[in-house]
């Protein structure tokens, strides 16, 4: 229990490297753990949307950007403070043309981190949802 946290991060790493197994593996340990864990839900969700953008079946990209969605809705129910799933459903309702729901998502993610690296970005993001 004491070295989830490590593992949850060296899931993290993991992810970033393309080593899915072995992200997947980890995370899994730290929600066998921790099943309220809401960091470790949203690398579930990366990991899903990582693999939805490898596969070339289109069924199983659509199957995997549901999981990863659920997998980011579950972290935002976990912990509403938490910024990062909502920066991650915003830009998959953006993908899928579900701009007003892209919108909110993105407002409370500048609301919880006004000064994320990425704010200008996503701010170009509400523009252009206004926009239309």
């Amino acid at each position: 229990m004491r070295t989830r946290v490590l593992v949850r991060d060296d899931a993290a790493q993991n992810l970033e490297a393309g080593r899915f197994g072995h992200a997947e593996a980890e995370i899994k340990k730290v929600l066998d753990l921790t099943p309220n864990d809401p960091v470790a839900h949203f690398l579930l969700g990366q990991l899903d949307e990582k693999r939805a953008a490898e596969t070339k079946d289109p069924a199983e990209a659509k199957r995997l950007t549901g999981e990863a969605m659920k997998a980011y809705e579950e972290a935002m129910r976990l912990d509403a403070t938490y910024a990062d799933p909502f920066k991650a459903v915003g830009l998959l309702r953006y993908k899928a043309g579900e701009r007003d729901k892209a919108l909110a998502a993105f407002r409370l993610y500048l609301k919880l981190r006004p000064e994320a690296p990425d704010a200008r970005q996503i701010k170009d993001y509400i523009l252009e949802i206004e926009a239309r």
